[in-house]
């Protein structure tokens, strides 16, 4: 299902033909040649070489070559889900965050913009077998598009710090393979508070409790494995914590609407997930209270 995470790719159009990216997962395209645009949300964007679009996975459109000749394309996708290793928490917070902000869901970076560059350069170098400096410079490329909003997620506090500044603190250092695998205690002592008033404060942070978050995060996690492995249902329960296979299967129907069984004969051979689970963001997302979604419609042309 995740086959092309993080895996450079071509997409060839003739003259006046058009392409949908998938959308599971937020796209970075390039347009390496010809002229084309990009048709959505009632508007076409005319593109040339060299130009970057940058798409959420709740961005629809298609690309459509110009009627004069034809356009490649080089694309990628990127898929926080599958970095639990190596982004933290407050990372992974971000991009859930980013995904449900319809004016941020199209970034436009024309050809003289460093991302575009860094892009090019991604693309001139790219080997046949997508190695890992290949996926190094992609993740290069990402952290480069949103360097401002990590910026500001990942501001260290600096003066002397209260329980709940360091929840925050923690949950910026903490991977998400990290977190899954901390008991409540243990993330209490990390922050040096009792178990009580650390579940309190994550609750007051976050607005959701930390049982919730983990289990959300650990539903996705199934979700994936049954997909990209065949382990059986009670091995993909295990890995993701769960000791009781009715308490998995309950809490795993209750949270994407079918059974793990049902989700996996729906999913596998199948190149997209279904439609109603496409959103990057968990029901209950973890998220600093106060936050609201930008106003729709908007496109964020970077300059």
């Amino acid at each position: 299902m995740h086959q092309s995470h993080l895996l450079l790719d071509e997409m060839d159009l003739a003259p006046s033909v058009e392409w949908e990216p998938p959308r599971t997962c937020w796209r970075f395209v390039r347009i390496s040649q010809g002229q084309g645009y990009w048709l959505g949300a009632g508007e076409a964007r005319e593109f040339g070489p060299g130009d970057v679009l940058v798409l959420a996975p709740q961005q629809k459109g298609e690309f459509r070559a110009s009627q004069l000749g034809a356009m490649k394309l080089h694309y990628f996708r990127f898929c926080p889900d599958l970095m639990g290793g190596l982004l933290t928490m407050t990372e992974r917070t971000l991009f859930e965050r980013l995904n449900g902000k319809s004016a941020l869901s199209l970034r436009i970076f024309p050809s003289s913009h460093p991302v575009a560059a860094l892009f090019g350069e991604l693309c001139a170098r790219a080997s046949a077998h997508n190695c890992l400096l290949s996926r190094c410079r992609m993740v290069q490329v990402i952290a480069t598009v949103f360097e401002r909003e990590l910026s500001r997620a990942g501001t260290p506090e600096r003066s002397t710090l209260s329980a709940s500044k360091r929840i925050k603190v923690l949950m910026q250092h903490l991977t998400e393979e990290e977190f899954l695998n901390s008991s409540a205690d243990e993330l209490a002592a990390y922050c040096g508070c009792s178990l009580r008033h650390f579940s309190r404060l994550f609750l007051q942070t976050f607005d959701v409790s930390l049982r919730t978050r983990q289990t959300d995060l650990r539903l996705l996690k199934a979700r994936r494995l049954l997909v990209e492995t065949d382990s059986r249902v009670a091995t993909v329960a295990g890995n993701c914590g769960y000791r009781h296979l009715g308490v998995f299967n309950a809490l795993f129907k209750k949270r994407f609407g079918m059974t793990p069984t049902e989700w996996r004969k729906t999913t596998v051979g199948g190149n997209e997930w279904p439609a109603m689970c496409t959103s990057a963001a968990p029901a209950s997302p973890c998220r600093p209270a106060g936050n609201s979604n930008d106003s729709n419609g908007a496109v964020v042309t970077e300059k």
